[in-house]
């Protein structure tokens, strides 16, 4: 039932998908959960279940130890995701959404394509590589200031890839990427401003936004030192990179993973400043980041200044305005390396949802094109029209 092909740890055996016997003890089980009131499906590296039974060599043209090319994306994949979707999926009426690594947009339209009847929503990686070093020895361990540029042109291109052909899920955080505020923003002078911009971007966009724990009251990175992160991948990667290969020092690889390891969004959720942050009067799983003590749920909704008010606007908005949920999307300013600006269009209605990504001041001439737009929701109390003030966001209607 299972092949030894590990490709994550020792402890997570790869399921051999070309067994048809396989497939329906995996149809079995998501039965059952569907009988005792799941929902929906968020399935995990979802592309990776069909390999090429030829097992040919990957190509490496970086000349890197481990490639995983070969892994993703296998001729059967489609296969088996619409005979998932036909055995669980549509009998049931269950939401289906799976993270596609290594996919590009155009890809993913093969697999949300409401008539191939795969799945609803994938969860693209190409965003997520914009604060990387493209072609590194040290792969995801190369950073780099966040390319805001790229990350506009990526989710643009997302956007205008799949409309009228699927359906986008809309994340920046999840429990394999970092907090947000830490990697691309300010958590510190403008942690709300920069957690609240974001926001801002995202929720503008057309798809379904995910929201991940802690994400809501703009929780931050924890900065630890090496030996308190617990993610195999980080002990694996220093011990590959920093001792056996030296590509890459160890001040920079910590530097690196205090900006982008997965733990730093694996610390308990801070519900208040008691013991524990509120989690648990037990011992919890990991360390919990430092700052609870002042970045706690309950903290967040009595500040004048709440991130998880903020969200609750944005949220409100999506469930109101139609214009959000079947709006057209246009990038604006593409070429702009710190405000991200674009419209949503209805009929003869129009949005606009501008966010300055910066730290800086920012004059933003093209908004003088939107004379008459109203504010809907800010993260600031006023403001200059053409003036955008460190992590500024806006959201305008016509």
């Amino acid at each position: 039932m299972v092949s030894n092909n590990q490709n994550y740890g020792k402890q997570q055996p790869d399921l051999n998908w070309e067994n048809p016997k396989v497939r329906q003890a995996i149809y079995d089980v998501m039965r059952y959960w569907k009988a005792h009131g799941v929902d929906g499906w968020r399935m995990d590296v979802i592309t990776s279940i069909s390999k090429d039974q030829n097992f040919p060599n990957n190509t490496n043209p970086h000349h890197l130890e481990y490639v995983v090319g070969n892994q993703n994306n296998g001729p059967r994949m489609h296969e088996f995701i619409h005979e998932m979707n036909q055995e669980v999926f549509k009998p049931f009426s269950m939401m289906s959404v799976g993270e596609a690594p290594d996919s590009k947009s155009k890809d993913a339209r093969l697999l949300v394509e409401p008539d191939r009847e795969e799945l609803n929503m994938v969860f693209t990686f190409e965003h997520m590589h914009v604060d990387r070093k493209p072609g590194d020895v040290n792969g995801r361990w190369a950073i780099q200031p966040v390319d805001i540029v790229q990350l506009k042109r990526t989710l643009a291109n997302w956007q205008n890839t799949l409309d009228g052909h699927g359906w986008n899920a809309l994340y920046f955080e999840n429990h394999d990427r970092a907090r947000t505020p830490s990697r691309w923003g300010n958590d510190t002078k403008y942690r709300y401003e920069s957690a609240t911009a974001f926001a801002t971007v995202l929720h503008g966009l057309k798809g379904t936004p995910f929201v991940y724990q802690g994400e809501e009251i703009g929780m931050t990175n924890p900065s630890f030192e090496l030996e308190d992160y617990e993610d195999i991948e980080l002990k694996t990667n220093y011990d590959k990179l920093v001792k056996q290969e030296k590509t890459i020092s160890g001040t920079d690889f910590l530097k690196a993973a205090r900006k982008i390891s997965r733990d730093n969004a694996r610390t308990p959720m801070q519900w208040d400043d008691s013991k524990n942050a509120g989690f648990t009067k037990g011992k919890p799983w990991f360390k919990l980041n430092p700052n609870y003590k002042d970045l706690n749920v309950s903290d967040d909704l009595r500040s004048d200044k709440s991130v998880f008010k903020y969200y609750q606007e944005l949220i409100k908005l999506r469930h109101e305005e139609p214009i959000l949920k079947d709006g057209t999307f246009k990038l604006l300013l593409p070429d702009d390396k710190n405000i991200f600006m674009y419209t949503r269009t209805l009929d003869d209605e129009q949005w606009l949802v501008v966010a300055n990504l910066s730290g800086d001041l920012q004059r933003v001439d093209a908004l003088n094109k939107y004379v008459g737009f109203k504010t809907v929701v800010t993260n600031y109390d006023d403001g200059d029209k053409e003036i955008l003030r460190p992590y500024e966001a806006r959201i305008l209607r016509k």
